[in-house]
Formats: structure tokens, C-alpha cells, sequence
């Protein structure tokens, strides 16, 4: 109780109506236990519910599936590739832009329920 397990990030352009959205688990022994459910949750709530905004967007790099599995569960559309932009292993990588209008969010139950994605889903996400 109490431990950092991970951290979230909201940054907001508020006079343009969006926010960026950020977030991971640290711990690899934490992930894909609902923490990262909750957070978008929270995040999403909190964005469009508390702040009122138009929109929200991630940049999530190729190689992570389980992000862009919650965030497609989550109602977020595939907006564009941005290329070699996420370094790692001294290697670029390409990243996509993901986005979420509030006229598109949907109640957390409806996505909670979506909890399996086809392998089909996965290949929309690969350009």
C-alpha cells in the first residue's frame, strides 16, 4: 500500500481542447493486472468529465501491444504512424498516434467487457 508502482501524465493544451495522455507500470510483475485499466480510467474521467475537454490523444511505440490493446478497448482510433520516433536498444522505432474524442467515450463497463482481442484486432493496429 502506498508503493509507486508506476506513474501518469496529462498534458494539457487546454485552449485547444485536448490532452495528451501518458502512463505506465514500472514494475513488470504489476502489469496486466488492471493497473493500467484503472489509470486509463482515471485519466479518461478526468479528461473528459472533470476538465471537459474536446479530445485525447496518445503516441504509443510499436512494440507495445498491451497499450494499444487497451487503448483500441478503450474506443481510442488510429490517427498516424510517426516514424523512428521512440529509441531503445540503440535502435528508432516507429510510433502511432492514437486518439479519443469525448463524443466517442465510452462508460468503462462497456470496454471492461471487450477484455479479448482477436489477433485480426492486433494486425488493424500494424500498419
Amino acid at each position: 500500500e502506498g508503493e509507486h508502482i508506476g506513474e501518469a501524465h496529462i498534458a494539457l493544451q487546454d485552449f485547444l481542447g485536448w490532452a495528451e495522455l501518458s502512463f505506465l507500470i514500472g514494475r513488470r510483475d504489476l502489469c496486466r493486472q488492471g493497473y493500467g485499466t484503472a489509470t486509463l480510467h482515471s485519466l479518461l474521467d478526468l479528461v473528459f468529465n472533470g476538465l471537459c475537454l474536446h479530445r485525447a490523444w496518445a503516441n504509443i511505440p510499436v512494440f507495445n501491444e498491451a497499450a494499444f490493446k487497451l487503448l483500441k478497448r478503450a474506443g481510442f482510433t488510429k490517427e498516424g504512424r510517426l516514424r523512428q520516433s521512440f529509441p531503445r536498444d540503440g535502435r528508432y522505432y516507429d510510433s502511432f498516434i492514437v486518439g479519443l474524442l469525448a463524443s466517442e467515450s465510452r462508460p468503462a463497463l462497456m470496454w471492461e467487457r471487450e477484455a479479448s482481442m482477436a489477433a485480426s484486432d492486433w494486425a488493424y493496429w500494424n500498419w
